[in-house]
């Protein structure tokens, strides 16, 4: 058991009820016990506990949602507009589901533009520019067709489509709506930007194979808004939904659909696929676990899942130094779509995305720990997205303990590094970020080790408890992992950066404040990514270029029963054996290569 003491050096609010008021900011309640005391949920410690254990541990990124992000940047040079807009033939087209073939199928049409104001001329219906496409189709529904008649007119773009009347003559047609256009540059006038479109003509079909088709307008789909699309398939017309399809100029080769002439665009790779290429089998097989999988548990099918090994209690109040309530506040968090912090940006002159293969993902998401917490201001009048938080002030403590079974010595010395962040020198400047309001600053606390008490498996309760040797055991533990050379886990990149981010002395001087939308424009345009953390004032690098060689402990130890009755073709197993082999041979080599060179460097002295 370990007992220990929980101190918050910024306020802390650890949330429990979110009491909606209408018109009014959500107010984030504390979690509280059946006495009213604020209380500290143990599965609020334990996440906490589990993803520092993570980061330290070089275990694998947990949690990611698999989201599969979509894209249109209309900012400066940007890559939609250089790549993807300006290389591409945007043609109109329907897209309609072949019941018989089982298949999508497209064919192209011909299109025109159509003033707002011209719709309320001729069919008496006002469309607002700024309705939702689903509005906008509500008043003039897609399976009502209508006869147009049209004009070419020359402008900036080159000959452009409109149309000239809406009436009893022409050819027959369907009105086509988008989301809202935002007013471009030099569009002074409402009709220069309140348009919309018709489709028409004759259709012909596409020369795309059925599974290039199915690909695009199910990516199409995964990219647009639920509602809209919903919309689109309960009520297309009889020719199907009306989409814009990009193709490569001077080719018929298929690039994407979309519901807009500058649609959204998937990317090649969502977030998880990113995981699971930069870290391969460590995420996507069964058969391995990382540390705090060992340790904390995990859910896996097949009978894979593991029990966690180290419980903890909530944690009670036994110091407050009174509650007060916040100002609305705005709570943002990091978006994995803001490339310059959610992938490593190697190349100052451009932006890695995720269409590319070889992206890493940054690493864990965490918030910088600051000092104090500061009320952003905004001017933002919509409550709806403003919460209040009550806040427990600075110096109130609470108490709890830590109950593990069975940890190996390297593993409660990996605890326990965890619990106080470092060891004996480092935790007195690390701080944990818990609760909410961490991106303000908010949740700064500390872990005090009050107690250890340990009973050995033989019976023996004189177990040696000192907290440091533990400690010791697993930074030893670490470097003989993480490399052969003299630096190891203790001066590698990653703990560098971490315990740079926990750091709250170093962080004093950074400016931490959300950015003017003003200021989030201009970081896209110069493709800017996060400024480094700092050591000592001395900037730490992002990569110390070590390449991950595996781990010899598949199936092995207490787990090893898991695969010994195991299929090879079904488990892969065999095949894991057969690199474990091969990679206890490379270490060999290499460790025998080291032994000569040392030999050889004896004799020619």
């Amino acid at each position: 058991v370990i007992d220990y003491t929980l101190t918050n050096a910024t306020p802390l609010c650890v949330g429990g009820e979110q009491k909606q008021q209408s018109g009014q900011p959500t107010l984030v309640q504390w979690a509280k016990d059946p006495q009213g005391n604020p209380v500290i949920p143990g599965s609020s410690l334990k996440g906490m506990i589990r993803n520092v254990l993570e980061i330290a541990s070089f275990g694998k990124f947990s949690g990611i949602d698999n989201n599969h992000f979509s894209y249109r940047d209309v900012s400066s040079k940007s890559h939609y507009l250089t790549n993807v807009i300006q290389k591409k033939q945007v043609t109109p087209a329907w897209l309609k589901f072949n019941t018989q073939n089982q298949n999508w199928e497209l064919t192209t049409c011909q299109f025109a533009k159509v003033k707002h104001s011209k719709i309320k001329e001729c069919l008496g219906k006002t469309i607002k520019n700024d309705d939702s496409a689903v509005n906008k189709y509500k008043t003039l529904p897609l399976v009502k067709t209508v006869n147009i008649t049209t004009y070419i007119k020359e402008g900036k773009q080159g000959k452009v489509t409109w149309v000239d009347n809406i009436g009893d003559a022409g050819e027959t047609a369907n009105l086509i709506f988008c989301n809202n256009r935002i007013k471009g540059l030099g569009q002074s006038k409402p009709d220069d930007y309140e348009f919309s479109y018709c489709f028409y003509g004759n259709e012909q079909a596409v020369s795309v194979a059925s599974e290039e088709i199915n690909d695009k307008a199910n990516k199409m789909f995964i990219s647009h808004g639920e509602e809209q699309i919903q919309h689109l398939i309960n009520n297309q017309s009889d020719k199907g939904i009306p989409v814009f399809a990009l193709f490569e100029k001077g080719q018929s080769k298929l690039h994407s659909l979309g519901l807009a002439k500058m649609p959204r665009v998937l990317y090649n790779y969502s977030a998880q696929d990113l995981a699971d290429i930069h870290q391969t089998q460590a995420r996507t097989s069964e058969h391995y676990f990382d540390m705090s999988e060992l340790m904390l548990g995990t859910l896996r099918e097949s009978g894979f899942s593991l029990k966690s090994r180290v419980g903890f209690s909530d944690g009670t109040l036994i110091k407050g130094q009174g509650i007060k309530v916040s100002n609305a506040v705005t709570l943002n968090g990091a978006k994995a779509t803001f490339r310059g912090a959610y992938l490593e940006q190697p190349n100052k002159s451009d932006y890695t995305d995720y269409d590319n293969k070889n992206a890493k993902l940054a690493g864990w998401k965490r918030y910088v720990t600051q000092s104090q917490f500061s009320e952003n201001k905004t001017t933002n009048t919509n409550n709806n997205v403003k919460s209040q938080l009550e806040l427990l002030n600075n110096n109130s403590q609470f108490s709890g303990k830590i109950i593990f079974h069975n940890l190996k010595p390297e593993e409660l010395g990996a605890l326990l590094w965890c619990i106080s962040i470092g060891d004996e020198t480092q935790s007195k400047k690390q701080y944990h970020g818990l609760g909410h309001g961490k991106s303000l600053g908010a949740g700064a606390v500390q872990l005090q080790i009050d107690n250890l008490i340990i009973q050995s498996n033989n019976g023996d309760s004189s177990s040696e408890n000192n907290v440091g040797n533990y400690i010791k055991q697993f930074i030893s533990h670490m470097n003989f992992q993480h490399s052969t050379d003299d630096k190891g886990w203790s001066e590698s990149v990653q703990l560098k950066n971490f315990l740079a981010m926990t750091n709250m002395e170093e962080n004093k001087e950074r400016d931490l404040s959300y950015m003017e939308l003003g200021d989030y424009k201009q970081v896209k345009n110069d493709k800017a990514s996060l400024p480094p953390m700092t050591d000592a004032g001395n900037a730490i690098p992002r990569s110390d270029g070590k390449i991950a060689t595996g781990s010899l402990g598949f199936a092995k130890g207490r787990l090893a029963q898991l695969f010994t009755n195991e299929d090879a073709d079904n488990t892969g197993v065999n095949s894991e054996k057969q690199k474990q082999i091969k990679l206890q041979q490379s270490l060999d080599f290499e460790a025998k290569k080291r032994e000569r060179a040392v030999q050889e460097a004896k004799i020619s002295k």
